[in-house]
């Protein structure tokens, strides 16, 4: 992951080497915030990012799937109403240039997902929102390493997902650390699905490579994130990401949701692997142009029997994440990542990150 001594602010703070506490209304006001200390283990510079994905380790990479029995999804109705089990994303938009594909190492091996930049209110970083499988291990308890992302993959001049960061539009760039729950990473799959979202910081400085901005967020358009929107069933969702299989294609389902527990499932979509992390846009919102509100993400599939796709609920533990990924400053970051507790609307990092 990408360390950085001093982060250049764009508004001014008390300290400019810190990113200052988040307090807007679409995120609880963190609280517990680790401050300027010294980190516990050596960072990884994003040059060391940059080379770590050789052509051979990218050729080598694999989703991280997710899955739970495949009779899970025997109930659910599928409904055809203006909807798509699985297809090429054609429509661009916001949501084309916003997501993209993400690498990162995990226990030895490489792995692909995807992910999506979205607003937030504060200078000096972009954030990225994703499955938390994508970025910790809830096996082995420890955070992803390597984290790079390369927005809208689908627009490359090459023949797929390569070393090759100059033929991508946007070209690509290092993630300094991840954020999630601790019911997520305490647990095990698949009993930590309710909280399966993440979230990646993206410096603003010294992190990319290739062609365009510097500035993640002002390179590519930023999604909104709904934390309050309650899905109902019968809702359609369009679900996008990059299937492993048909690289370096967007892939997208429109389908209509059924309830699941405490997660979110469309019966019939042919996403594969690779998609985790995903975006999931409601359909009535405008995303017949890419821009309707992230409600959920892509999370897990069937290990057998019928297609479908299940999500998380995007509530006040996911908003409470994305106020510590805004908040929490890149010098005191262990461990590549952040833990946090949520209980009651109050968001308490751990003591060393994780």
């Amino acid at each position: 992951f990408v360390a950085l001594s001093i982060q250049v602010m764009k508004l001014p703070l008390a300290l400019s080497f810190i990113i200052a506490g988040h307090t807007a209304s679409s995120s609880p006001v963190p609280k517990g915030v680790p401050g300027l200390g010294p980190r516990q283990v050596p960072p990884i510079t994003a040059r060391e990012v940059f080379d770590y994905w050789t052509s051979e380790r990218i050729a080598s990479a694999r989703p991280r799937d997710q899955t739970v029995d495949g009779e899970k999804g025997k109930g659910l109705r599928e409904r055809h109403l203006q909807t798509t089990k699985e297809g090429s994303w054609e429509l661009g938009g916001d949501i084309q240039s916003a997501a993209g594909r993400i690498l990162f190492t995990m226990g030895g091996s490489d792995y692909v997902c995807s992910g999506t930049v979205i607003e937030e209110d504060i200078t000096g970083r972009s954030i990225i929102i994703t499955a938390a499988h994508c970025a910790y291990d809830d096996a082995d308890k420890a955070f992803a390493s390597m984290a790079l992302f390369i927005p809208n993959q689908d627009g490359t001049s090459g023949t797929g997902t390569d070393s090759d960061c100059s033929n991508d539009p946007h070209g690509c760039y290092a993630a300094s650390f991840a954020v999630v729950d601790a019911s997520w990473a305490d647990q095990t799959w698949s009993s930590n699905i309710p909280w399966d979202y993440a979230f990646y910081v993206v410096p603003d400085s010294g992190a990319h490579t290739g062609p365009g901005n510097e500035v993640l967020d002002a390179e590519v358009p930023t999604m909104p994130v709904d934390f309050t929107y309650v899905v109902k069933d019968g809702d359609l969702i369009t679900a996008l990401g990059y299937s492993y299989s048909k690289d370096p294609d967007f892939r997208f389902c429109k389908l209509t949701a059924s309830l699941e527990g405490g997660s979110i499932e469309l019966a019939g979509c042919g996403m594969s692997g690779g998609a985790s992390g995903g975006p999931w846009i409601l359909d009535d919102l405008d995303s017949e142009v890419g821009r309707g509100p992230i409600i959920s993400v892509n999370s897990y599939g069937p290990s057998r029997g019928k297609s479908y796709m299940g999500g998380p609920m995007l509530d006040g533990s996911a908003s409470c994440l994305k106020g510590i990924a805004e908040a929490t400053a890149f010098v005191n970051v262990t461990d590549m990542g952040v833990v946090v507790d949520y209980d009651a609307g109050t968001c308490t990092p751990r003591v060393g990150g994780g």
